[in-house]
């Protein structure tokens, strides 16, 4: 994806890639020269390389009611997307589709670091598609996460929902 298609788009409800479990709809944000940055309704703001991304499609019929993005879009004019993701060091990001979540705490030119925990993670930045940051509109992931507590029946198993 070039930047100047999606400059384009800048406003607009896409969807990255056309099905499948990398698949995303969100609010266009912003267009960088090696990324791109959306708004989604489960993730927050996600932060795209543009050389991992098949197809964007427009015109979308998801929409999305929510035409919020974050306060500081300025936090995304950056030259290229490890200028962008070195902000969010010592901050809860998920590295998809590593599907890795935790503290970055390092960014260079080869690799990141992630703290989860005890374990420190090296993940190549070649091989990052997108990244999360959780930052922007609300999303319902606690009320989920309380939900599926609530349903543990002490010894660890789930119980079932009727």
């Amino acid at each position: 994806m070039n930047q100047e298609l999606l400059s384009h788009l800048v406003g607009q409800v896409i969807r990255v890639d056309r099905g499948g479990p990398h698949s995303a709809v969100g609010r266009l944000l912003y267009a960088g020269s090696d990324f791109f940055v959306i708004m989604t309704k489960k993730d927050g703001v996600v932060i795209y390389k543009t050389h991992h991304v098949k197809s964007i499609t427009h015109d979308s019929k998801d929409g999305m009611d929510d035409d919020r993005g974050p306060d500081n879009l300025e936090a995304f004019n950056k030259p290229d997307f490890l200028s962008v993701i070195s902000q969010f060091c010592k901050r809860w990001v998920k590295i998809n589709p590593e599907k890795l979540e935790g503290v970055l705490d390092e960014v260079n030119d080869d690799y990141i670091t992630i703290i989860n925990k005890e374990e420190i993670i090296h993940v190549s930045v070649f091989h990052i598609r997108n990244m999360s940051t959780g930052m922007g509109v609300g999303n319902n992931d606690n009320e989920e996460n309380n939900e599926d507590n609530n349903n543990d029946d002490g010894n660890g198993r789930r119980r079932r929902r009727r």
